[in-house]
C-alpha cells in the first residue's frame, strides 16, 4: 500500500435517533436509515494540556445495536444542532442479523475501527496506508450555510483483510465479542465481498504524534453538546458534501497530515470539548 497516505472526509447520515414507542432504541433495521446517538459510558480522555482523564464520558457516535434511553435533555435555546437525548448502548445477540444495520465505525474497546462502509463501491477505502487519517462526520446546513461537524476521527495504525463470510474467524484474535456481534453479524449475513479492517492509533501507540478520537465531554447533569464545526481548506474538505468521500484517491504528505490533525484537534478543543480515546464496550443484555 505504499504511497496511500491520505486524508478522507468521510460523510454520514448526523440526523439524531429518537425513541421507540416503548421509550427506549431497539436495533435499527434497514428500513431506515443511519443516524447518530448522543451516548454515555466509561471512557478516557486527552485534555487540552495534553494530561488524561477517566471517567464517565458523554459523545456522538454511531451504534445501531439497542439503547436504553438514560434521559431527555433541554436545547440550550432549542438550538437543534445540541442533542435532545441522552442514550446508554448495549446489544442482545441476534440469530439474524440480516435486516439489521452494522455500526461503524466503531468506537468503542481499545482501538477505534473501521471496518466495511462504502469500501465495495470505493475500492481505494481498502487501500489506505498507516498514517491516513479518515475524519467522519456530518454535513448540516446552519443559517442558511453548508458545515461540516466532526465526530470521529481515526488514524490508521494497522490493518487486515477479511471475507464478509469468515469475519468471525478471521477477527476474533484481534476484536471483541461485541464488535464481532453488532458490526460483523450483519455484515457475514449480508455481504460476500471482502473488506479491510482498520485499527485506529491511540495515545499510547501513536503515528507520528496523532491518534484517534472522538469529541467528548466528562458526563455532568443535563449537559450536552453539538458536535463541532470543522473548517479545512477545500481541497481537504467540502462542507457540502453529504456522499461520497472525499480524498480517497490524494495522497498526502507525513507533514499535511499531521498540519490537518492538528487542525481537527485544536477545532475540537476550541469548542470546549475533550478528545476522547477509549470508550467501555457496552454490555451484553
Amino acid at each position: 500500500m505504499d504511497g496511500n497516505r491520505r486524508f478522507v472526509q468521510f460523510p454520514h447520515p448526523g440526523p439524531e435517533h429518537k425513541p421507540d414507542r416503548s421509550g427506549g432504541k431497539g436495533w435499527n433495521t434497514l428500513r431506515h436509515n443511519h443516524a447518530r446517538k448522543f451516548m454515555e459510558f466509561d471512557g478516557r480522555w486527552t485534555e487540552e494540556d495534553g494530561s488524561a482523564g477517566s471517567g464517565s464520558l458523554r459523545a456522538w457516535g454511531e451504534w445501531e445495536a439497542e439503547s436504553e434511553l438514560i434521559r431527555e435533555l433541554i436545547r440550550p435555546g432549542q438550538d437543534s444542532q445540541y442533542p435532545r437525548y441522552l442514550w446508554r448502548p448495549f446489544y442482545a445477540p441476534k440469530k439474524n442479523y440480516r435486516l439489521l444495520h452494522n455500526t461503524d465505525p466503531f468506537i468503542f474497546g481499545e482501538r477505534l475501527l473501521y471496518s466495511n462502509c462504502k469500501q465495495v463501491s470505493l475500492p481505494s477505502l481498502t487501500r489506505l496506508e498507516r498514517g491516513s487519517v479518515i475524519a467522519f462526520g456530518s454535513s448540516m446546513k446552519i443559517e442558511g450555510e453548508w458545515k461540516w461537524a466532526l465526530d470521529t476521527v481515526l488514524v490508521v495504525a494497522d490493518s487486515l483483510m477479511y471475507a464478509a463470510s469468515e469475519a468471525r474467524q478471521v477477527l476474533a484474535d484481534t476484536t471483541s465479542e461485541v464488535f464481532l456481534a453488532v458490526t460483523g453479524g450483519p455484515i457475514m449475513a449480508r455481504e460476500k465481498a471482502s473488506f479491510r479492517l482498520y485499527f485506529g492509533a491511540t495515545p499510547e501507540d501513536p503515528v507520528e504524534g496523532m491518534y484517534s478520537y472522538f469529541p467528548a465531554m466528562p458526563a455532568q447533569g443535563d449537559a450536552g453538546f453539538p458536535r463541532p464545526l470543522i473548517d479545512l481548506p477545500r481541497k481537504y474538505l467540502n462542507p457540502s458534501s453529504r456522499q461520497s468521500p472525499k480524498g480517497v484517491r490524494s495522497n498526502r504528505t507525513s507533514e499535511e497530515l499531521r498540519e490537518i490533525w492538528n487542525s481537527l484537534v485544536a477545532q475540537t478543543i476550541e469548542a470546549g470539548l475533550v478528545l476522547g480515546t477509549h470508550a467501555a464496550l457496552p454490555e451484553r443484555r
